[in-house]
Protein backbone atom coordinates (compact mmCIF):
# COMPACT_ATOMS: atom_id res chain seq x y z
CA UNK A 1 0.00 0.00 0.00
CA UNK A 2 2.84 2.42 0.82
CA UNK A 3 4.31 1.82 -2.64
CA UNK A 4 1.18 3.28 -4.18
CA UNK A 5 1.51 6.60 -2.37
CA UNK A 6 5.10 7.33 -3.39
CA UNK A 7 4.32 8.01 -7.09
CA UNK A 8 1.28 10.06 -6.07
CA UNK A 9 3.38 12.19 -3.74
CA UNK A 10 6.07 12.64 -6.40
CA UNK A 11 3.52 13.84 -8.95
CA UNK A 12 1.94 16.15 -6.39
CA UNK A 13 5.37 17.50 -5.50
CA UNK A 14 5.77 18.72 -9.09
CA UNK A 15 2.16 19.63 -9.75
CA UNK A 16 1.29 21.62 -6.62
CA UNK A 17 3.86 24.43 -7.13
CA UNK A 18 2.80 24.79 -10.75
CA UNK A 19 -0.85 24.82 -9.82
CA UNK A 20 -0.13 27.55 -7.28
CA UNK A 21 1.63 29.58 -9.98
CA UNK A 22 -1.28 28.97 -12.30
CA UNK A 23 -3.87 30.13 -9.78
CA UNK A 24 -5.51 32.31 -12.42
CA UNK A 25 -5.93 29.40 -14.81
CA UNK A 26 -9.38 27.89 -14.59
CA UNK A 27 -9.32 25.01 -17.04
CA UNK A 28 -6.97 22.13 -17.73
CA UNK A 29 -6.23 23.67 -21.12
CA UNK A 30 -5.16 26.94 -19.48
CA UNK A 31 -2.99 25.06 -16.98
CA UNK A 32 -1.37 23.12 -19.80
CA UNK A 33 -0.77 26.27 -21.82
CA UNK A 34 0.90 27.97 -18.87
CA UNK A 35 3.13 25.02 -17.96
CA UNK A 36 4.13 24.56 -21.60
CA UNK A 37 4.95 28.27 -21.87
CA UNK A 38 7.22 27.80 -18.83
CA UNK A 39 8.85 24.88 -20.60
CA UNK A 40 9.54 27.07 -23.64
CA UNK A 41 11.05 29.74 -21.39
CA UNK A 42 13.29 27.11 -19.77
CA UNK A 43 14.42 26.02 -23.25
CA UNK A 44 15.31 29.62 -24.09
CA UNK A 45 17.27 29.94 -20.85
CA UNK A 46 19.05 26.66 -21.57
CA UNK A 47 20.13 27.94 -24.98
CA UNK A 48 21.27 31.24 -23.48
CA UNK A 49 23.36 29.59 -20.74
CA UNK A 50 24.83 27.10 -23.22
CA UNK A 51 25.88 29.97 -25.49
CA UNK A 52 27.41 31.83 -22.54
CA UNK A 53 29.50 28.78 -21.61
CA UNK A 54 30.62 28.28 -25.20
CA UNK A 55 31.60 31.95 -25.49
CA UNK A 56 33.44 31.94 -22.16
CA UNK A 57 35.50 28.97 -23.33
CA UNK A 58 35.82 29.84 -27.02
CA UNK A 59 39.60 29.48 -26.98
CA UNK A 60 39.39 25.92 -25.67
CA UNK A 61 38.56 23.93 -28.79
CA UNK A 62 38.74 20.51 -27.16
CA UNK A 63 36.34 21.59 -24.41
CA UNK A 64 33.85 23.32 -26.72
CA UNK A 65 33.77 20.37 -29.14
CA UNK A 66 33.11 17.97 -26.26
CA UNK A 67 30.45 20.21 -24.73
CA UNK A 68 28.72 20.63 -28.08
CA UNK A 69 28.46 16.84 -28.46
CA UNK A 70 27.38 16.47 -24.84
CA UNK A 71 24.65 19.07 -25.26
CA UNK A 72 23.32 17.43 -28.42
CA UNK A 73 23.31 14.06 -26.62
CA UNK A 74 21.57 15.59 -23.60
CA UNK A 75 18.78 17.09 -25.72
CA UNK A 76 18.30 13.68 -27.37
CA UNK A 77 18.25 12.02 -23.94
CA UNK A 78 15.69 14.49 -22.60
CA UNK A 79 13.38 14.12 -25.58
CA UNK A 80 13.60 10.31 -25.62
CA UNK A 81 13.15 10.17 -21.85
CA UNK A 82 9.89 12.05 -22.28
CA UNK A 83 8.82 9.59 -24.99
CA UNK A 84 9.59 6.71 -22.62
CA UNK A 85 7.50 8.31 -19.88
CA UNK A 86 4.54 8.71 -22.21
CA UNK A 87 4.93 6.00 -24.87
CA UNK A 88 1.27 5.59 -25.84
CA UNK A 89 0.42 6.37 -29.44
CA UNK A 90 -2.78 8.18 -28.46
CA UNK A 91 -1.53 10.16 -25.49
CA UNK A 92 -4.78 12.03 -24.82
CA UNK A 93 -6.70 8.75 -24.68
CA UNK A 94 -4.11 6.99 -22.54
CA UNK A 95 -3.12 9.76 -20.12
CA UNK A 96 -6.07 12.12 -20.26
CA UNK A 97 -6.35 15.87 -20.55
CA UNK A 98 -3.61 16.38 -17.95
CA UNK A 99 -0.99 14.83 -20.28
CA UNK A 100 0.28 18.10 -21.86
CA UNK A 101 0.74 19.66 -18.43
CA UNK A 102 2.56 16.61 -17.06
CA UNK A 103 4.78 16.41 -20.15
CA UNK A 104 5.71 20.08 -19.89
CA UNK A 105 6.32 19.83 -16.13
CA UNK A 106 8.79 16.99 -16.61
CA UNK A 107 10.47 18.69 -19.57
CA UNK A 108 10.89 21.87 -17.53
CA UNK A 109 12.28 19.95 -14.55
CA UNK A 110 14.86 18.17 -16.70
CA UNK A 111 15.79 21.39 -18.50
CA UNK A 112 16.28 23.30 -15.25
CA UNK A 113 18.57 20.53 -14.00
CA UNK A 114 20.67 20.85 -17.16
CA UNK A 115 20.80 24.64 -16.79
CA UNK A 116 22.22 24.16 -13.29
CA UNK A 117 24.83 21.76 -14.67
CA UNK A 118 25.87 24.20 -17.39
CA UNK A 119 26.06 27.10 -14.94
CA UNK A 120 28.86 25.26 -13.15
CA UNK A 121 31.14 26.22 -16.05
CA UNK A 122 30.22 29.86 -15.52
CA UNK A 123 30.12 29.99 -11.73
CA UNK A 124 32.66 27.31 -10.87
CA UNK A 125 32.52 24.66 -8.21
CA UNK A 126 32.85 25.08 -4.45
CA UNK A 127 36.37 25.94 -3.38
CA UNK A 128 38.37 22.90 -2.44
CA UNK A 129 36.39 20.50 -4.63
CA UNK A 130 39.08 18.17 -5.99
CA UNK A 131 36.85 17.06 -8.89
CA UNK A 132 36.33 20.48 -10.47
CA UNK A 133 37.81 19.49 -13.81
CA UNK A 134 36.98 22.17 -16.38
CA UNK A 135 34.28 23.71 -14.16
CA UNK A 136 36.53 26.44 -12.76
CA UNK A 137 34.10 29.26 -13.44
CA UNK A 138 34.52 32.12 -15.90
CA UNK A 139 36.43 34.40 -13.51
CA UNK A 140 38.99 31.62 -12.96
CA UNK A 141 39.47 30.69 -16.63
CA UNK A 142 42.76 31.59 -18.34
Amino acid sequence: MNKIWLPVLIVLGFAVPVMMQCAKAQTQTELSEQTCAESQEADKELDQVYRQVMKAHEGEQRFTAALQKAQQAWVSFRDLHLVSLYPAENKQMEYGSIYPMCYCLEKTRLTRERIAQLRQWLEGMPEGDPCTGSRRGVKNVR
